[in-house]
């Protein structure tokens, strides 16, 4: 999913990271998956929300901030449940 401009920056905001480190933020009902370009900024968000839990779903009462490692197109990146 491509990002536009200002949701990027609404990420890099919201999260405390560089615009450049992120790649998508996509929202859903229960809970929302960012990804990231680097290790360092996946912490920065499973610090933000650390304190959070999953609200309905499957994952109703899950914490939040689970980092998973992903590999597109060779390269590798961090999704973070947020």
């Amino acid at each position: 999913m491509k990002q536009t401009q200002e949701e990027k920056q609404w990420m890099a905001d919201y999260f405390n990271i560089p615009i450049e480190e992120t790649i998508s933020f996509n929202s859903g009902n229960c809970f929302a998956t960012a990804i990231v370009r680097t290790e360092q900024s996946a912490n920065k968000i499973a610090e933000k929300v650390k304190d959070k839990v999953v609200n309905g779903g499957n994952y109703d009462g899950m914490k939040l901030g689970r980092i998973s490692p992903i590999k597109l197109n060779e390269e590798l990146f961090y999704s973070v449940m947020c």
